[in-house]
């Protein structure tokens, strides 16, 4: 069961990180409300579920859509693709690129100026901007839970996610 009426809006949220971030990692970043991620050639941002047979959830591609647009969001979501800094600063995807050692000084500076603005003014506008999205995904939680567990279950599904786990194992050593 959905609840009705309007909700709360979140408080101002920013992102600010260290590392790569794909799939939920990258998820997490599109829900803040500004993204700060260091400038380091070893890390990347992205949705990248179809590089391993998943279908990213419409949550997921809405957050992308309403942050980088459609043509962005298209490429991004059929090819799995990782951004580096520079390009996720380039499809708007991350909002500032900052060496490592000055990324918490520039999240503070950056999060002040946000609340700065009066709160009420804020949220209203976040909500405004983001009812849509939410009231999709309040409307279709269960079928898409359903959908998704169904989708994960499947044979080719689990090979394919195997395999990934195995790979990042390699990596790793």
């Amino acid at each position: 069961m959905v609840k009705q009426g309007p909700l709360p809006a979140p408080p101002t949220q920013l992102c600010s990180w260290q590392g790569s971030s794909p799939a939920g990692g990258c998820l997490v970043a599109l829900s803040c409300d500004y993204r700060i991620m260091a400038e380091n050639p070893k890390y990347n941002i992205g949705l990248n579920e179809t590089r391993l047979g998943i279908v990213a959830p419409f949550w997921f591609k809405d957050s992308l859509l309403n942050t980088v647009g459609h043509r962005a969001t298209e490429r991004s979501l059929q090819l799995g693709l990782l951004y580096s800094p520079q390009e996720a600063l380039k499809i708007g995807l991350v909002d500032e690129l900052v060496p490592e050692e000055k990324i918490l000084a520039r999240a503070a500076e950056v999060m002040g100026q946000w609340l700065a603005i009066p709160d009420y003014a804020r949220q209203l506008s976040k909500s405004a901007l983001r009812k849509q999205t939410l009231d999709h995904l309040l409307m279709h939680r269960e079928a898409d839970v359903q959908d998704f567990v169904r989708f994960i279950s499947r044979d080719a599904i689990q090979k394919s996610l195997q395999k990934y786990m195995e790979m990042l194992k390699w990596k790793k050593a």
